[in-house]
């Protein structure tokens, strides 16, 4: 069980230590408010699916479905931020060179569905909905 979350990869030129500067966005209702994360911990689970986006598509034109990460790991190192109303997941250093040089993946030519399920924060391992799938809408 966990967080269901899908989004388009974004490019940012700050992030977090441990990461690098491509992230996906959640509503800070659904992630860092009910478990009390902070900017730092470092949020893990699975990818779903990922999808190739093109530019000039329209959003009921097919994609393109990348096959073999279904299943994988992921790892993100999340920022929170005392305004606004999203978080930002951003990809863990050890992750990226897979899915950059295995998988070609290019930051905003791509659409992640992931499932979040555990926040490391100060050592402590927390649950992320252990009990029901939660989807991110």
């Amino acid at each position: 069980m966990g967080l269901i979350v899908r989004g388009t990869l974004q490019i940012s030129g700050v992030y977090p230590s441990g990461a690098v500067g491509i992230y996906m966005r959640v509503l800070r209702r659904y992630l860092s408010v009910p478990y009390k994360l902070i900017t730092g911990t470092i949020i893990t689970g699975e990818i779903m699916k990922v999808e190739r986006i093109f530019s000039g598509r329209t959003p009921l034109s097919p994609t393109e479905v990348v096959s073999g990460l279904e299943y994988n790991p992921i790892e993100f190192i999340l920022s929170t931020y005392p305004l606004g109303d999203y978080d930002e997941l951003y990809i863990s250093e050890s992750v990226w060179p897979k899915l950059r040089d295995n998988y070609g993946i290019i930051p905003e030519e791509y659409v992640f569905q992931v499932k979040l399920t555990k926040a490391i924060l100060e050592g402590e391992e927390i649950k992320i909905y252990p009990m029901k799938d939660i989807i991110h809408p």
